[in-house]
């Protein structure tokens, strides 16, 4: 039986039909945020995993970075678990897509998630009991350093906790959590990710 791989990517870039507005977004975002952000681009991730392997689902939500749709996504995904309780279940996460992930999965009855990757995390801290994460991290990531302190004032001083292994990344911007971005002299992100993801 193959395991179920979810992917869930995170949320859009803020953009603007108006040319000066739009050029101070990505003067924010440069600047202020290490981050260079690509609009309208397929999810890198969803063609990169072997379909004899995983049975592959991506998760498709507007990108809007707003309370509701990240609720709504996760209300749907957690039907969606519950649809097939007894399955075995991977994720991959992309930033908030990690909360999206989180959120659900608290909400559903399914019994068998095996294991999230978290690539650049952005989610609420929790203590993860009933499942692993590999979380990948990058100092040079202050998009999502940011993201994490602001969207949850109240865990200000709180970070996730339990059966979660944190790898650190140097020198990766938030957009560069991409498959084939070179982490070591011989290894990639993707060859990282699936690492981590064998034995299930």
């Amino acid at each position: 039986m193959k395991n179920k791989l979810i992917i869930i990517h995170g949320a859009n870039a803020l953009s603007s039909k108006n040319q000066s507005l739009q050029k101070l977004i990505s003067i924010i975002y440069k600047y202020f945020f290490n981050f260079i952000p690509e609009y309208n681009t397929k999810n890198p991730w969803i063609d990169v995993f072997p379909k004899l392997k995983y049975e592959i689902i991506e998760l498709k939500w507007s990108g809007k970075i707003i309370p509701y749709d990240v609720s709504k996504t996760s209300k749907k995904l957690s039907e969606l678990l519950d649809s097939n309780p007894d399955k075995n279940y991977i994720f991959l996460t992309e930033s908030i897509g990690t909360e999206i992930a989180l959120s659900a999965i608290e909400k559903s009855k399914a019994k068998n998630i095996k294991k999230i990757i978290s690539i650049c995390p952005i989610s609420k801290p929790r203590n993860i009991k009933d499942f692993s994460i590999v979380s990948l991290k990058s100092k040079n990531d202050i998009f999502a350093r940011f993201s994490n302190k602001v969207l949850w004032p109240l865990h200000f001083f709180r970070s996730t906790k339990g059966n979660i292994e944190e790898i650190s990344l140097e020198n990766i911007r938030h957009d560069q959590f991409v498959p084939n971005h070179k982490i070591k002299k011989n290894q990639t992100l993707l060859e990282l990710v699936e690492n981590k993801m064998n034995g299930f």
